[in-house]
């Protein structure tokens, strides 16, 4: 395998309103990062009832690029 994804559902809470989180982290193993490593985490916040988007948190490194937003 080249690395490892996880994709993890919570409920939470946000400006006191409960919440879904889910989290989502990309990861590749060390024989693949010696070509192009990749650390990237995801979170969304999602509206309980409709699952409308509230938040999206991203914390993206892949090869030389990182970007957090």
């Amino acid at each position: 395998y080249a690395g490892e994804a996880y994709l993890v559902i919570n409920e939470d809470s946000l400006f006191n309103k409960k919440v879904l989180k889910l989290k989502s982290n990309l990861k590749t193993n060390k024989f693949v990062d010696f070509f192009y490593k990749i650390r990237d985490e995801i979170t969304v916040y999602m509206n309980y009832n409709d699952f409308s988007l509230l938040r999206v948190i991203n914390k993206i490194r892949e090869g030389k690029y990182i970007k957090v937003c």
